[in-house]
């Protein structure tokens, strides 16, 4: 069988549930951790007994450097302030049941990543990790990449990669002791569109658009970082959603995501980050363009892998969202949505447009979706069945995404999708004014659509 990165096979059965409760933020605020760990600040010095840290204080921007050293058991980490890339590796049913996580750090170690570059991982949330790195279940750990080396920084006690906190803690890590000329951050795990991303399978939890925004707005402000990220990463699946870059668009230059499923193989690491290597003071879209490329060469490769019917097959979407243009956008589609309120007035209207439009996520054998459609196909059915002009709106989108990477059979898919409540899954929890900034079409989907 396919193996996705969607949350249909770690977590359908509470998926289908009445409760839904591991969907729902705070559901789980954190585990326990065995008696033999240890729980270390991430600010100043930092000592675990195989590691210390000596910062020369935060950044107050993204133009100021922070001189940094870490002392670790394999030597001296400097800091040469080129490029930060932060993943928050959340292992989950991936790592545990077929370690893939794994696979991709040893695509990373592969690399032979120079001192110009920091690769920091944060790893945590998954049952069980393999034995190749010693990466332990018990605890969240923190990683630097160097050479052909996974070089452990620190080791905190267990905590959930759902919560807030932990994904705050992580980024004010990076901020303090790696900040740089660029730096971007990457979720890796599962994805649910509205749903959240990086399910802890320890925790039963996933972060929330809100969730997210409090974590990145507090690491922020506690590091007095005024500059945007360049770049944030969904490694995951189905996270290419307006409102979920609406919200993005507050702390990051651009956004590279899916609308559709990802292959739990993921990312190709070693294609783009050698990429990185080679070029380190890359234009940020040639960079975002890369890992697009490189990740539809590798999901066409993982599908023959798989033989039988997949031979041939590929549904790539992946995408570069210019979060520049996030404003304009939003005030189009809300203008549009405005409009549309005084014509959907039931949730046979509501479902009528948005169903037949090209969906993602959505699986025959469980016969499930999360709700996710092409924007490009939804705003197109906006015009035809109600005669709304959409044209502004369509420009907003085209100025939008300034790169689709599209396989075979995803054709059609424009780069980015709206979420609309129609099979009853997502929660008024996940979905409401709290997870996104569209008013209007909140309004239409609490009224007419289909949430729990």
């Amino acid at each position: 069988m396919k193996k996705l990165r969607l949350y249909m096979l770690a977590v359908l059965t509470a998926l289908t549930a009445s409760s839904c409760s591991m969907m729902i933020p705070g559901s789980s605020s954190s585990t326990g951790s065995d008696s033999g760990s240890t729980s270390t600040s991430t600010g100043g010095s930092t000592s675990n007994g195989s590691t210390s840290t000596s910062t020369g204080g935060s950044t107050s921007s993204g133009s100021s450097i922070t001189s940094t050293t870490i002392s670790t058991s394999d030597g001296v980490i400097e800091n040469k302030g080129k490029y930060t890339v932060l993943i928050y590796m959340c292992g989950s049913d991936l790592e545990s049941q077929n370690y893939l996580a794994s696979a991709n750090i040893e695509e990373l170690v592969s690399s032979n990543i120079s001192d110009e570059l920091n690769v920091v991982i944060e790893t945590g949330g998954a049952k069980k990790w393999s034995s190749t790195y010693g990466i332990s279940s018990t605890k969240n750990s923190r990683y630097i990449v160097r050479g052909d080396k996974l070089v452990l920084l620190e080791t905190k006690t267990r905590s959930n990669m759902g919560s807030y906190s932990t994904l705050q803690s992580f980024v004010e890590y990076g901020i303090k002791n790696f900040s740089a000329e660029k730096m971007s951050l990457i979720f890796w795990n599962h994805g649910g569109a509205m749903q959240g991303v990086c399910f802890d399978e320890n925790s039963n939890d996933s972060l929330t658009n809100s969730e997210v925004k409090k974590a990145l707005t507090n690491a922020f402000n506690n590091t007095n970082r005024t500059a945007k990220f360049e770049w944030v990463g969904y490694d995951a699946c189905l996270m290419a959603v307006a409102d979920v870059a609406s919200f993005n668009s507050k702390f990051f230059n651009y956004m590279v995501s899916s609308q559709e499923s990802e292959p739990g193989e993921g990312w190709d690491y070693d294609g783009w980050v050698g990429y990185l290597l080679n070029n380190i003071n890359v234009n940020t879209t040639d960079l975002l363009k890369k890992i697009c490329d490189t990740y539809y060469d590798k999901v066409a490769e993982t599908y023959n892998s798989y033989g039988g019917e997949y031979i041939g097959y590929n549904d790539t979407t992946l995408s570069v969202l210019d979060l520049s243009k996030a404003a304009t956008f939003d005030s189009e589609f809300e203008n549009v949505a405005s409009t549309l309120k005084s014509k959907i007035t039931s949730s046979s209207k509501l479902s009528s447009l948005v169903s037949s439009a090209q969906k993602f996520g959505y699986d025959d054998q469980y016969g499930y979706t999360f709700d996710v459609f092409d924007a490009d196909d939804v705003f197109s059915k906006i015009n035809t069945t109600y005669s709304i002009n959409v044209s502004a709106l369509t420009t907003a989108l085209n100025n939008y995404v300034i790169y689709n990477k599209v396989g075979k059979d995803s054709s059609g898919a424009c780069g980015l999708c709206l979420f609309s409540a129609q099979s009853g899954y997502t929660s008024e929890l996940q979905y409401n004014s709290s997870n996104t900034n569209y008013t209007n079409w909140l309004s239409i989907n609490s009224s007419y659509g289909s949430l729990y």
